[in-house]
């Protein structure tokens, strides 16, 4: 079939989504990607010989190994015996090394030695200077380059940016980190006094591994190894390629997780069928838990790998510390960077029910491109540097290679003379919310993780977003945004517009748009006369309250009744309701 492309307006149940879709024959792509586990078993050429022949005995009945050792396979048949031999490099669980300068202490964390002379857990972290930031020198090797190389920096900008750690050149330090391109994705674990390597070789080019390789270079172990983790995952050893079962031993020691909860989430946590032998699952989540949790990502930090950085490395930084009895929101606010747009609206030129703005007047709309055309199908919001908060409904697919996001721009379709400002930055992450429902629109909101963070300037800047208490009382002024069509008929807009509307209270909304159902988690906006409200292409969007010179994003541009119609106000997600969902995945 070939691709074809069109502006529909879909209408289910006398819902009219304000969205543009674009209609491409996409196939069955699994987006499926490679983490450390699967590149450095690949490096290691495990073969099928190995794989296929059954044990000899059970091998769980050996006596432990050393950390840096595993059971020996059989130069012929591949039989797995009791011998424990060094492992390659030395290397722990697939991706981390260890020698003499911390393989006691080691050996004692996983319960290899009953006593350690140096047990001090802090043998392994960087030391922290007297501004209180953690400075780390490293260098890069001459064989790393590349690709890798900008995703380093990547990674290194954003843990700077969310922890108190920071990343310098090395000038004369002993004590520094090489990067290399070596055999698969490896990092030396902690500090180890001296040089150490930290290995991005083929495959590793991706921003979730870089981040997890370093998380080992600061002294932080996977997290399915926790001594906890039975409580919430199973090991199906019976599914490990033998002789690899080392890989999902657990630490004794406690204290090395800093009584953080337990993280599906983490970077440094393995996927569900690390080490197989025959693609099924090596490590299944419990019963109970949730059957949509899914482990292993390798795309970003999780709220609680920043949390325990920061616990470990910046327990004094007051940026990252929870103050007692509140449950801290991150957001760019505490900067004083986002809400405020450094361009004021030109209040002139009215457009049928609204103004066209002023470029840089509304930083943080984004629009949201589609295919191969980049086809303009949705706004959407900046949150931070590397999150935009968009509507679920505007994203049919979580193929993420088919969208782009556009920031920066005031034209929907910028000239090239006219793109100084715009940036085109590619979809690394789609997170629909679990429940949404497409019949009922509730929960219609997600979530779009950017390929690299953002630099914020005159034009591009995020939106604050409101604390769980913020108040939205009827009749308050609201203002849309967006580059959806200025009448039913499809008046197509060319430039980004805005309108000012009032909040309606839920009980007139509910009657106003009976028989559907005005729920908790949406609010309304309009007038009872019509005439100003948002419409198709504007969906995803932002609408914003401006509280003592600060706008803050209340809601996202959902559904309606036509457009502008008598007593059919807009309907819009509610962002306080779900500032925890927000938070459990952006971690803002």
């Amino acid at each position: 079939m070939l691709p074809w492309k069109t502006v529909i307006t879909v209408i289910v149940l006398g819902f009219q989504y304000y969205a543009e879709c674009e209609v491409n024959d996409i196939g069955n792509d699994s987006n499926e990607i490679k983490d450390e586990t699967d590149i450095n078993q690949g490096e290691r050429d495990v073969t099928a010989s190995v794989v296929d022949v059954p044990h000899f005995f059970d091998i769980s009945t050996c006596p432990k190994c050393s950390i840096d050792q595993h059971y020996e396979k059989g130069t012929h048949g591949g039989y797995i015996s009791c011998k424990c031999v060094r492992s390659v490099d030395g290397l722990v669980q697939s991706d981390m090394r260890v020698d003499e300068a911390n393989r006691d202490l080691v050996n004692y964390i996983f319960g290899r030695a009953s006593s350690s002379s140096s047990a001090d857990l802090t043998n392994l972290y960087w030391p922290r200077e007297k501004d209180g930031h953690v400075q780390i020198p490293y260098i890069i090797g001459p064989s790393f380059q590349g690709k890798n190389e900008r995703l380093f920096q990547q990674a290194l900008s954003l843990l700077e940016s969310k922890t108190c750690i920071r990343f310098v050149d090395r000038t004369t330090e002993d004590d520094f980190i090489e990067i290399i391109e070596g055999d698969g994705c490896w990092s030396f674990l902690g500090r180890r006094h001296g040089r150490q390597q930290l290995s991005l070789g083929t495959g590793c080019n991706r921003l979730g591994i870089i981040l997890h390789e370093l998380l080992h270079a600061l002294g932080f172990f996977h997290e399915h190894s926790r001594p906890d983790r039975d409580e919430y995952v199973s090991v199906e050893l019976k599914n490990v390629i033998p002789g690899e079962e080392s890989n999902f031993d657990k630490i004794t020691v406690s204290e090395v997780f800093g009584g953080q909860p337990y993280d599906y989430n983490s970077v440094l946590h393995f996927g569900e069928r690390a080490y197989s032998k025959n693609n099924e699952t090596t490590l299944q989540v419990k019963n109970g838990v949730g059957h949509r949790v899914q482990i292993g990502q390798r795309d970003q930090l999780s709220t609680l790998d920043i949390r325990k950085i920061n616990q470990v490395y910046c327990p004094k930084s007051k940026p990252f510390q929870e103050e007692k009895g509140a449950r801290k929101m991150r957001s760019s606010e505490s900067t004083g960077q986002c809400g405020k747009p450094k361009i004021k609206p030109n209040m002139n030129q009215r457009i049928v029910g609204g103004v066209m703005v002023d470029p840089g007047a509304i930083p943080w709309q984004i629009s949201i491109r589609f295919g191969r055309n980049n086809a303009a199908i949705c706004g959407g919001s900046l949150i931070d540097q590397t999150w935009i908060l968009t509507a679920a409904h505007c994203v049919k697919t979580k193929l993420t290679k088919y969208y782009k996001v556009y920031l920066g721009i005031h034209e929907k379709y910028p000239s090239k003379s006219k793109v100084e400002h715009a940036i085109l930055i590619n979809v690394i992450k789609v997170i629909v919310h679990d429940d949404y429902n497409s019949e009922t629109m509730e929960n219609d909101i997600a979530l779009l993780q950017l390929g690299e963070p953002v630099q914020y300037n005159d034009y591009i800047l995020p939106i604050c977003l409101p604390p769980t208490t913020h108040q939205m009382p009827e009749g308050q002024k609201v203002t849309v945004s967006g580059w959806g069509d200025t009448s039913e008929l499809r008046t197509r807009a060319t430039h980004l517009m805005k309108v000012d509307l009032q909040l309606v209270n839920s009980e007139t909304c509910a009657v106003w748009l009976s028989p559907h159902a005005i729920r908790d988690s949406m609010i309304c906006a309009g007038y009872e006369s019509g005439n100003k409200d948002a419409c198709q292409g504007d969906s995803g969007g932002p609408l914003t309250q401006n509280v003592d010179g600060t706008d803050y994003l209340v809601g996202v541009v959902s559904w309606g009744l036509g457009c502008a119609r008598k007593e059919k106000p807009g309907v819009y997600s509610k962002v306080t309701f779900y500032r925890d969902w927000i938070q459990g995945y952006a971690g803002i």
